[in-house]
């Protein structure tokens, strides 16, 4: 709802993903797509049943109000299904101009930041996008490749207002062939795994995205240790776009969910 201290967009995916947490029932409402690549998340034309139809810039002329923050863990099924390394970063690119563009989610009436004036508090580059280094799952080839990658694309300055949050340190995924502790088969977290991946998120979201009277209203209080987002240099242009061939999806779950 607008005014909340987050306010959840995207389409309602399935009822199967109506996930209820210690007592709170989580909003469908997210671009959270299992299986999708992050080709199929900017190109996809097709009903996939119950992981959802359409793309990026269908969804976001449906939203209520404009993002200014969003979450993106992406590229583990395109890696897992052979996509080059530079597809993948290229399409990641893609998607970070797309939500960062100020036409995107244009036809939105309601004011998402609160202060009245009907731009959702999303003007060009102001759109935070908290990218996720993501967690060794499904192939060894995301930890030994994908992350490395992003972890350079990022030192390279070629994106604005973009915030790695490293969601391998920490999280026993994949190693060779072993499954790890943090993972419910090869690709998905259980609930451990899931808990650590909030944690992540979560300091990112205030540290980036929140406002100082949210941070009060939650009672937050910043980790001391270890950091676990890495801000991007912001004195570059944004990179050119890519197109490549579309890969095929496999069953683990993209994240991008707006707030």
């Amino acid at each position: 709802q607008t005014g909340s201290l987050i306010n959840r967009m995207g389409e309602p995916i399935s009822d199967s993903l109506n996930v209820t947490y210690r007592g709170l029932q989580f909003p469908p409402h997210h671009e959270g797509h299992f299986a999708w690549t992050a080709n199929e998340l900017l190109h996809n034309n097709e009903d996939r049943g119950e992981t959802g139809s359409g793309n990026l810039n269908e969804w976001g002329a449906e939203y209520s109000c404009k993002p200014s923050c969003v979450l993106l863990h992406i590229g583990t099924n395109d890696i897992c299904h052979r996509a080059s390394v530079d597809e993948t970063i290229g399409h990641i690119h893609e998607i970070i101009n797309l939500v960062q563009d100020t036409e995107f989610a244009s036809n939105s009436a309601a004011d998402g930041d609160g202060d009245g004036d009907g731009d959702g508090g999303s003007r060009e580059n102001e759109v935070k996008v908290l990218l996720a280094v993501p967690i060794p799952s499904c192939c060894e080839e995301v930890e030994s490749q994908l992350g490395p990658a992003l972890k350079r694309e990022a030192m390279s300055s070629k994106w604005d207002n973009v915030f790695l949050v490293d969601q391998v340190e920490g999280f026993d995924g994949v190693d060779g062939k072993r499954m790890g502790a943090d993972l419910m088969d090869m690709c998905h977290p259980n609930m451990e795994g899931s808990r650590k991946m909030a944690e992540r998120w979560l300091e990112s979201i205030v540290t980036h995205c929140a406002r100082s009277e949210w941070k009060h209203a939650v009672g937050w209080h910043a980790r001391t240790t270890s950091p676990t987002t890495t801000t991007v240099p912001t004195s570059a242009p944004k990179a050119a776009l890519t197109s490549t061939p579309t890969p095929t999806p496999t069953s683990t779950p993209t994240s991008t969910s707006t707030s």
